[in-house]
């Protein structure tokens, strides 16, 4: 009676052809990825639960036909993913927690074999990458306001990222090294009585590559704060504000992306339950931008949308 056990199994045939456009394949690449997993949550009092769960994850390349047959079928690569946690009740909606995690990433064939229309050399060779790890936390709610807060710590082994300017120009997807990554998030929400809903996250990350300082760990930036407001203002309209702000990041050993914030603004209006008629503006402050290198974010964009549900 003190148990849940859940089980989980899939299956995944991941394919990629091209065709010469008479016809004529002259590529094909495919892969068979499935996973097998259980989970059991164990209650070891009435406020306190032990979680542990074990997956066993495996790639079999089925088929790599290329253009001159350049690449022979790479073997199969499986891992073992396991997890630990323990969760505490310290008041009525309020809970510590801890948890520990071995995880692992299979490399896709978008990884090992996408040139990127001409802009990455292929990698069949990479391997998976795979991570240890640690969070500690705090979730509890206090009248109209809810609060989360962890701290996490990574060991991630044979990383895989992008790594610029292999050759020439190009670039290449790579096993980066060793990376130690440890930060902290914090949530926020409420409310104001029934016209104002609330909420943000922050988080920071500090990431640091310790096999290979030559080769920065790209794509994150350290600081990242989101936040949201809806304002109920009438019975069937809402003011939705969204604003997000990032520091820089960044892209490859040489190229650093400058930070950004932007607010986006909409209202909604719902002549009946299953209508809902919307307008509003992205990037409302028409800000420039990019999350990668040579791919500026969209400027000030106009939007009106109608969803029906039923």
């Amino acid at each position: 009676a003190a148990h849940s056990l859940r089980f989980v199994a899939s299956y995944k045939a991941d394919e990629h052809q091209e065709s010469d456009g008479k016809g004529a394949r002259t590529s094909w690449y495919k892969d068979g990825l499935w996973t097998l997993g259980a989970e059991d949550s164990i209650a070891l009092s009435g406020a306190t639960q032990l979680s542990l769960g074990v997956s066993r994850n495996a790639l079999r390349p089925d088929t790599v036909d290329s253009a001159g047959n350049a690449y022979t079928l790479p073997g199969d690569q499986s891992a073992t993913d396991l997890q630990a946690g323990l969760f505490h009740k310290t008041a009525p909606g309020s809970r510590v927690y801890a948890t520990v995690a071995r995880k692992s990433r299979l490399p896709t064939l978008k990884d090992r074999y996408s040139q990127r229309l001409g802009t990455y050399i292929e990698n069949p060779d990479l391997r998976a990458e795979e991570a240890l790890n640690y969070e500690v936390g705090y979730q509890g709610n206090a009248q109209d306001t809810s609060l989360e807060a962890a701290l996490f710590y990574s060991d991630v082994k044979d990383k895989i990222q992008s790594v610029a300017n292999v050759s020439g120009v190009r670039a290449q997807m790579q096993n980066a090294g060793r990376a130690h990554i440890s930060g902290t998030e914090l949530g926020l929400r409420g409310s104001a009585g029934a016209w104002l809903d609330w909420g943000g996250n922050y988080t920071y990350t500090h990431m640091q590559n310790v096999s290979d300082g030559a080769i920065r760990l790209t794509d994150v930036p350290r600081h990242k704060l989101t936040a949201h407001a809806v304002l109920h203002a009438a019975r069937q309209v809402d003011v939705v504000a969204i604003a997000e702000a990032n520091s820089g990041r960044w892209v490859s050993n040489t190229v650093e992306l400058g930070g950004f914030a932007t607010v986006n603004l909409k209202a909604v209006y719902r002549p009946l339950p299953a209508l809902a008629l919307e307008a509003g503006v992205s990037n409302l402050a028409d800000r420039n931008y990019a999350l990668a290198d040579g791919f500026p974010g969209a400027g000030r964009t106009w939007l009106a949308n109608a969803q029906y549900q039923f």
